[in-house]
């Protein structure tokens, strides 16, 4: 699995440093072929354009991530070969790619641009190495046709304090500048089958590309916007949900989830959001996950109790993120009854050789065996994490070691062949 290398390759580095570079390649105005042709014809050209990659990529390995997405992996004795190795194959791949194709007795041609990402000091794993090569990618095509562009930084982050960015904000809702994507929950004893997913937003900000998480919630907290961006991601993932459910693709007991921040959860006006998105999107409330990290919820146990069950009660399920870390104690999560316990990355990273957080742990699964809960282990990115987790009774478990966020056409497609992540 061509993520699961990646992750291998950063667990084998002493430095977390490893010396690879990971090329994004995504095709130019593919949907005018999609229009033009037709999706068989389409998907002829895609078959076509993959074997032309692996192609150009070899001996490195290339792989299809979904839709007119591809990525390559590049590998070699240092990080100055591999980034050389990179922009070298980056050119081949532009030129293989844009090279005339019959389709349908029409010749055509088919432009490419691709973003590439090396590792340095302040990438703390692959998902972040990830998200450098899709900035880059995004910058390669905001700038042409078959354009090359190379991470080399980020911009500085976003001024929360910066009204202008809170503007920048209000219209990136209603735009289309801001996109959820969906990171499958699998299951760890049944051949990673996808039983969930956790809706994450991003912004593909104009002038600076990808934005994550973390600055759109900077920014949303600073100028009182938490309860609007709330509110659109609620929605957009009940859209989703009924999107997949519209076209048969969404099984009994999937489960898709939406984080809230701790101010907005603990409103009294959460519950009518809720209610209004599943009632605009027409979709089963068992569907839909509401979740809230144990940071925020620590010092107001008992009102965040009364959140939880409120939204039991309208049939919502809901969970507790980052669990391990807050200070929330056992007896205290066991108060709260919550369907599903995430445990923190940290922890997660913690079990693979720390006596302490293996007993954290193995006492947190009997509790929630016995009470019904689902215990998830968030940011699994190699075998060996995986191995030991399964060995303390963890079952469930999202992270880079299985695949990496997908958009909503992707998760629906693997949906729709109750294929595992």
């Amino acid at each position: 699995m061509f993520f699961d290398r990646l992750a291998r390759a950063f667990a084998a580095s002493t430095d977390r440093t490893p010396p690879v570079a990971l090329l994004l390649i995504d095709l130019d105005d593919f949907r005018r072929v999609d229009s033009s042709f037709g999706h068989d014809a389409a998907d002829r050209l895609l078959a076509t354009i993959g074997e032309r990659i692996e192609g150009a990529a070899a001996p490195d390995v290339a792989e299809r991530l979904g839709g007119d997405e591809f990525a390559v992996l590049i590998e070699r004795a240092n990080r100055h070969d591999a980034s050389d190795a990179a922009l070298d194959a980056a050119r081949r791949l532009v030129d293989a790619i844009g090279a005339t194709a019959e389709l349908d007795g029409q010749r055509i041609s088919v432009g490419a641009s691709v973003g590439i990402a090396v590792p340095d000091r302040d990438v703390d794993g692959p998902q972040q190495l990830l998200r450098h090569a899709e900035s880059a990618l995004h910058r390669a095509k905001a700038a042409g046709r078959r354009q090359i562009q190379t991470f080399d930084g980020f911009l500085p982050p976003l001024d929360v304090d910066d009204p202008a960015c809170a503007e920048q904000l209000k219209l990136a809702m209603p735009s289309g500048q801001l996109e959820l994507s969906h990171l499958p929950v699998v299951d760890l004893m049944a051949g990673a089958r996808m039983v969930g997913a956790e809706a994450l937003v991003r912004w593909n900000h104009p002038a600076r590309g990808v934005t994550g998480a973390g600055e759109i919630l900077g920014v949303a907290a600073q100028h009182h916007l938490l309860g609007p961006l709330n509110g659109w991601v609620l929605g957009e993932a009940c859209r989703h949900l009924a999107i997949w459910s519209a076209a048969g693709e969404l099984p009994d007991g999937f489960f898709l989830t939406v984080n809230v921040a701790g101010p907005v959860f603990m409103r009294a006006d959460l519950h009518a959001d809720v209610q209004r998105a599943l009632r605009s999107a027409r979709i089963a409330e068992s569907h839909l996950q509401v979740e809230v990290a144990e940071r925020d919820v620590v010092d107001e146990v008992d009102a965040a109790g009364h959140q939880f069950a409120a939204l039991r009660t309208m049939g919502v399920r809901v969970s507790l993120d980052g669990y391990g870390v807050g200070g929330l104690r056992l007896g205290q999560l066991e108060r709260l009854n919550v369907n599903t316990v995430k445990l923190s990355p940290l922890l997660v990273r913690a079990v693979e050789d720390d006596h302490v957080a293996d007993s954290v742990v193995r006492d947190l699964v009997n509790m929630a065996s016995h009470r019904g809960m689902l215990v998830v282990a968030v940011g699994v990115e190699s075998d060996r994490q995986r191995a030991a987790l399964v060995g303390l009774g963890v079952r469930y478990a999202e992270g880079f070691g299985f695949t990496r966020p997908l958009d909503a056409d992707e998760l629906g497609r693997l949906l729709a062949l109750g294929a595992a992540a």
